[in-house]
């Protein structure tokens, strides 16, 4: 696991958070704390909910600003995610913030398990977005991002200076997805994933949650039952 500082990720992800997204579970902002920028409310509004999903990641692919910016580039001058990266402000680079060596052992172990049928632990990397922070009935939260990299590598983007029990489940999380997500897409061949809630589309999301919840679980439960409290914490904000 590397903890890696990607500045057009930070950078991206902060801008995308002007976009208020009523009842989407992939909303970032935080009322209050955003600033609204309408233009990109409007074009978020007028997107298909695929592309809205491609611009939820897309700068997760790019191991540099530079490689980004080019891609970025190429895409229609309409499409969301060009208008997103225009309306960003790039700072500069910041020391990462590993997770503390408790939260890191129980991390490890949980993954550990996770890994354990398919051949040990694939190396990923863990990037800081400040922006994903936020707060719940009065408990400090991340939310999460990750997609491969162009490496092959898993890239992970959680608010790393978030309570550390609460990044090392966001990580899980994120984490379990591809190991199972595969067997819930199968149930839905031919669906396009949405995350509004909305048709079979909110039904195949809201199952692929439902299962990562459930394995996320019982993997706590044998390997770091220290993180029980915490993980009930998380996930009663969720209704699960």
């Amino acid at each position: 696991m590397r903890f890696v500082d990607l500045p057009h990720v930070h950078a991206y992800y902060t801008s995308l958070a002007r976009i208020p997204m009523p009842a989407d579970a992939a909303n970032l902002h935080v009322q209050g704390r955003d600033a609204v920028h309408e233009g990109l409310q409007l074009l978020w509004q007028a997107t298909a909910p695929t592309e809205r999903i491609n611009a939820q990641v897309l700068p997760l692919r790019y191991g540099s600003t530079h490689d980004f910016e080019a891609a970025v580039s190429k895409l229609p001058a309409s499409s969301l995610a060009r208008a997103v990266w225009e309306q960003s402000t790039l700072s500069a680079e910041r020391d990462t913030i590993p997770l503390p060596e408790r939260e890191q052992r129980l991390l490890d172990a949980a993954r550990e398990a996770l890994y354990e049928r398919s051949g040990g632990m694939p190396d990923v990397k863990i990037v800081h977005a400040g922006v994903m922070r936020y707060a719940w009935r009065g408990e400090e939260f991340t939310r999460g991002r990750a997609w491969w990299g162009e490496d092959g590598m898993r890239v992970v983007a959680v608010a790393l200076d978030a309570p550390a029990e609460q990044v090392a489940l966001q990580i899980l999380h994120e984490e379990t997805h591809p190991v199972t997500d595969a067997a819930v897409r199968a149930h839905f061949a031919g669906v396009s994933q949405r995350t509004d809630g909305q048709g079979e589309g909110g039904a195949m999301h809201a199952a692929l949650e439902e299962m990562v919840v459930a394995v996320d679980e019982a993997i706590l439960c044998a390997r770091a039952p220290q993180l029980l409290p915490a993980f009930e914490r998380w996930r009663a904000q969720f209704g699960m």
